[in-house]
């Protein structure tokens, strides 16, 4: 595959200029890089968590291109060769126990993972695989987690994630 990611401002109508906060995350891409037979395009209007193409729109872009080509009877020629866009290597996996902070988390604590843009089947994966228990609203796409990506475990160490699409 082959394609580039996008972040624009919106333009405010009313007033002139630029929207405070709004922005449209986007990413086209087109499939087999070398002998494209589709050309997607994602945009997704006013992202609520993150506003970056590459986060919330890639994913979708991915998920899009790997059943139109299984659809199509489409091989990959290197078979996840490489780690899903959202994949953070190296982000601690787990809260630590109350008896490894002193009984809070907080300062000192693993932070959260990114879930963000992920499909329901890849946050279950995901979750598996980091041991984290996940607690899910909705179906599709995760659009909000709880903590946010990169926060403090809470004290259940319990990530809610809600998902649309």
């Amino acid at each position: 595959m082959a394609g580039k990611t996008g972040t624009a401002q919106k333009a405010d109508l009313a007033h002139g200029g630029y929207a405070a906060g709004k922005r449209v995350g986007s990413f086209v891409g087109f499939v087999p890089a070398d002998d494209p037979r589709l050309v997607v395009l994602v945009l997704v209007d006013e992202p609520e968590v993150n506003v970056y193409g590459g986060v919330v729109a890639a994913p979708v872009f991915r998920n899009i291109a790997r059943g139109a080509l299984r659809h199509l009877a489409i091989a990959p020629q290197k078979p996840d060769a490489l780690p899903p866009p959202v994949a953070q290597a190296g982000v601690p996996i787990r809260p630590p126990s109350k008896k490894e902070n002193n009984g809070a988390f907080g300062a000192g604590s693993d932070s959260v993972p990114d879930f963000v843009g992920l499909s329901l089947r890849e946050a279950v994966e995901k979750a598996r695989s980091m041991n984290v228990k996940v607690q899910m609203h909705g179906n599709g796409y995760v659009v909000k987690q709880a903590p946010a990506p990169g926060g403090r475990w809470n004290e259940e160490g319990i990530l809610v994630l809600n998902l649309q699409g």
